[in-house]
């Protein structure tokens, strides 16, 4: 069970890429794209995901989104399903429930939000 956790380090190491990304993904203009702002908590989840580099369950991600108030669970509900029907995550199922990972055109799709 532990290998699946999300280690402290990892998580560190994540929160400062968030914390750099915030001004980023604030600065979008979803708004017009999806009401809401869910196209903003799309990018975020995608984000999180390239951050980290590895497979991840639902809770898991649904925590950090939690911990670094990106959005709240039913706002993270609607977008992680979202993206699994849109092909931008990929979801497999394991022993230890649904693992969520980016899929390549979730790669693609972020590459187009963050080039400058």
């Amino acid at each position: 069970m532990a290998a699946a956790a999300l280690s402290a380090d990892r998580a560190d190491a994540a929160a400062v890429h968030l914390y750099l990304a915030a001004g980023f993904v604030s600065s979008l203009n979803v708004m017009e794209i999806e009401p809401q702002g869910i196209a903003r908590n799309k990018i975020w989840i995608i984000y999180v995901l390239d951050v980290l580099k590895m497979r991840l369950k639902e809770e898991q991600l649904a925590e950090i989104c939690d911990r670094f108030s990106l959005m709240g669970c039913f706002d993270f509900s609607l977008a992680i399903n979202e993206l699994q029907k849109t092909d931008l995550v990929k979801c497999e199922e394991s022993p230890l429930g649904r693992l969520y990972s980016m899929s390549a055109l979730g790669e693609s799709t972020l590459e187009y939000f963050v080039r400058e």
